[in-house]
């Protein structure tokens, strides 16, 4: 072969392997692009929600678990501002409300368009999302009054900042129903929630959600959890609704996750507390004021929002997220070193109002979360000796047995009585003698 012959032999195989690579190339950047939009949600558009769902209207001027937890106290010390939320749910709806400022509130959905949302305009489920973000992130006026001069509600942390993620098609049902929600096809969607809230750099994450180990992807929910742990947020999840004894309930039970049980308005755990897996603490969850899905079409101060009435562990949950965001803020105000996770709960648990058992009980865990001990870390007097970490002071020293004086008085009488009487004895022995000797 000549040698120009062997160069344009060389050029064509140069020009072959650079047209692979660039296949290569192509088929690889086309992969990652979808991942990524895989793993990318579509922001949440609030007119797909149902707004014929059924709320109660009676008894919702009275949201008892604010006057119970002393908001008004709290609120003038933290507002959750400059923490951010990652709630985690069905569908949220919180457009032209009063109760949230523009973009407060960011809707994502990572379930997607069903074929009957497409094909039948069925609307999807919004109350359970929207009902748990209003628990947590409902705002004041701009002087701390009720936007309603109707109702006392607000949210408990009412500057927070929400990452409001659909993974839920399907809400749970109220304890009196069964207590369960429809298990989902797929804990995917909830993957991809966790991990985006990761990335996003969520300070908190809440879960008002229950699965148990056989649903698809739960290998996969555990290891975004054990991340979202690992990477130092702080994961609250609702314990469960129910009697059953079915085992335990997911995330409450994976380690490190915050499970909250739900007390009622007289002080006690309600009775379909979840308790196989043991609560960390308690939030008032039974018979509970919020909000339904706003609706954008209609006039902001009229008919835009309507009330809700519920009960259920879903809705203690946010309410201890909204308590520790108000902690972050508070320590932030107060130049205090950002707590971890770990310290953050430790004091949550610490400053509880203890229950009525001893600490911790399986329903309350170490008690009914109290804000305003919560910001100032003051920890209440405990009730037994197992409650809020106390350890028992240890026993008095026993004073010392008192001497009895007497015998060594007694012996000294004796040894001075035996010394007089030797002396005595010497004394005859030599003066009778002697006087002997003289009579003679």
């Amino acid at each position: 072969m000549d040698r120009p012959a062997a160069t344009l032999t060389r050029v064509k195989r140069y020009l072959w392997r650079a047209a692979a690579s660039a296949v290569a190339a192509g088929v690889l950047l086309s992969n990652a692009a979808v991942v990524a939009s895989a793993e990318e949600p579509d922001v949440f558009r609030a007119s797909r929600c149902d707004f014929n769902q059924p709320t109660q209207e009676g008894q919702l001027l009275d949201a008892w678990h604010l006057q119970r937890l002393r908001m008004e106290e709290v609120w003038p010390l933290a507002t959750g501002k400059g923490v951010t939320v990652a709630v985690i749910d069905t569908g949220v709806s919180t457009d032209g409300s009063l109760y949230y400022a523009p973009d407060r509130v960011r809707a994502f959905d990572f379930v997607g368009v069903s074929d009957d949302e497409r094909d039948k305009k069925v609307k999807v489920d919004c109350l359970h999302g929207t009902f748990v973000t209003s628990l947590l992130a409902a705002g004041l006026r701009p002087d701390g009054g009720s936007v309603n001069p109707l109702t006392n509600f607000a949210g408990i942390a009412p500057d927070v900042d929400v990452l409001a993620y659909r993974a839920l098609a399907h809400s749970a049902l109220p304890p009196e129903e069964g207590g369960q929600a429809p298990p989902p096809e797929s804990l995917e969607p909830a993957v991809n929630a966790v991990n985006a809230a990761i990335d996003a750099g969520a300070d908190i994450i809440n879960l008002s959600l229950t699965v148990q180990r056989n649903v698809p992807f739960f290998d996969e929910f555990e290891a975004a959890i054990n991340r979202a742990v690992s990477a130092g947020i702080i994961v609250v999840a609702a314990a469960g609704n129910g009697d059953q004894n079915v085992g335990p309930l997911f995330p409450a039970s994976f380690p490190g996750v915050v499970a909250v049980g739900m007390s009622t308005e007289q002080e006690s755990a309600h009775r379909m507390s979840y308790a196989w897996s043991e609560a960390e603490i308690g939030a008032p969850g039974a018979g509970i004021v919020g909000l339904a899905p706003s609706q954008p079409d209609l006039n902001a101060t009229t008919a835009n929002q309507a009330f809700h009435l519920d009960t259920g562990t879903s809705f203690a949950a946010p309410i201890v997220s909204g308590v520790i965001a108000l902690m972050l803020d508070y320590d932030q105000a107060m130049g205090r070193e950002r707590a971890t996770a770990e310290e953050i709960v430790t004091r949550l648990q610490a400053t509880a109002d203890p229950p009525p058992a001893s600490a911790p009980d399986r329903q309350l865990g170490w008690g009914i979360v109290n804000p305003l001990r919560a910001l100032m870390d003051t920890r209440p007097a405990p009730m037994s000796t197992e409650a809020a970490g106390f350890t028992a002071p240890p026993p008095p020293t026993p004073e010392a047995e008192p001497v009895d004086a007497r015998m060594p008085v007694l012996g000294l009488g004796v040894a001075v009585g035996a010394v007089l009487a030797v002396g005595l004895g010497v004394v005859a022995a030599i003066a009778i003698p002697a006087a002997t000797r003289r009579a003679r």
